[in-house]
């Protein structure tokens, strides 16, 4: 059984290096940027070189069944949002510093999908 991947921040160094262990694992199919950056619409390296990064969660998971998210605690939140409406059925995430709060909103959104 194949598992699509979306990967969040793929500009950053864990981005890079979650782009690097998928190409082996499982296919990436979708993939999100901050808005601003440079990568943002822009094709990615080989052999993903189809997908363009997209700066709203729920376009960047258009076609993927997990989310993989090592950005920030608010990018991370504000993902799980955006995955509402997506056929995502289970997030990673690999933010730290999360406030008991936001830990609280995380617990939330476990209710519709599952959450490491």
């Amino acid at each position: 059984m194949t598992i699509k991947i979306a990967i969040a921040g793929v500009g950053g160094r864990m981005g890079q290096a979650l782009l690097r262990a998928a190409d082996a694992a499982t296919p990436v199919v979708g993939a999100s940027e901050r808005p601003g950056s440079p990568w943002l619409d822009q094709p990615l390296p080989a052999p993903f070189g189809a997908i363009r990064p997209q700066a709203l969660a729920f376009e960047a998971a258009r076609d993927a069944e997990v989310w993989i998210d090592f950005t920030t605690p608010q990018a991370a939140l504000a993902a799980l949002e955006g995955l509402a409406g997506t056929h995502v059925r289970a997030a990673v995430i690999g933010a730290t510093g999360f406030t008991s709060e936001q830990d609280a909103q995380i617990a939330q959104h476990a209710r519709r999908i599952a959450i490491v």
